[in-house]
């Protein structure tokens, strides 16, 4: 529930937003988006894939599910935070648009880079709303990742909770 919180969840919707959290973990492959639209949930997964990609050692935002993570805390937030995330996807979107010539999602890898390293070189202070965009979808992705099975257990190596027989101290 702190996790639900931190990541922006309204507390009027907590309730609610943990029990869509709990169907999603038990039938990932079934989520349809509760808030953006197909186009707004597919940039979401192609930008977080792009922030956090797979590696050998570890798979990727996607593999994560994380823009479905995002979409489920989206979907429980507050309208503020809901008109926010559209407002800001909508002026990254059109970035690539002025950047590319079309839509973020259609542009080659090269020219998503381009597009999000020059977002990235203003993250330090977000004038705009497509480098806020950018600045949420990172903080968004890094929660996401490591609030997941893959994250957490392939990812970071978490065990669980583990009983000690002996706790040996600093060494």
């Amino acid at each position: 529930m702190l996790a639900l919180l931190s990541a922006g969840i309204a507390h009027t919707h907590l309730e609610a937003a943990a029990a869509a959290v709990l169907a999603w973990r038990q039938a990932p492959a079934a989520y349809v988006p509760a808030f953006f639209t197909a186009a707004e949930h597919h940039l979401l997964d192609v930008l977080t894939e792009l922030i956090l990609p797979a590696t050998p050692r570890s798979p990727g935002a996607h593999a994560a599910g994380v823009a479905d993570f995002v979409d489920l805390v989206v979907a429980h937030s507050t309208p503020e935070t809901q008109q926010a995330w559209r407002r800001e996807l909508l002026a990254l979107d059109d970035e690539a648009r002025r950047a590319g010539g079309t839509h973020f999602t259609a542009l080659a890898d090269h020219g998503r880079r381009r597009v999000l390293d020059a977002l990235s070189a203003e993250e330090a202070h977000p004038a705009t709303d497509a480098v806020r965009a950018f600045v949420r979808v990172k903080q968004a992705t890094i929660d996401g990742f490591y609030s997941s099975a893959i994250g957490l257990r392939q990812e970071l190596g978490y065990l669980g909770p583990q009983m000690l027989a002996e706790f040996k101290g600093c060494v």
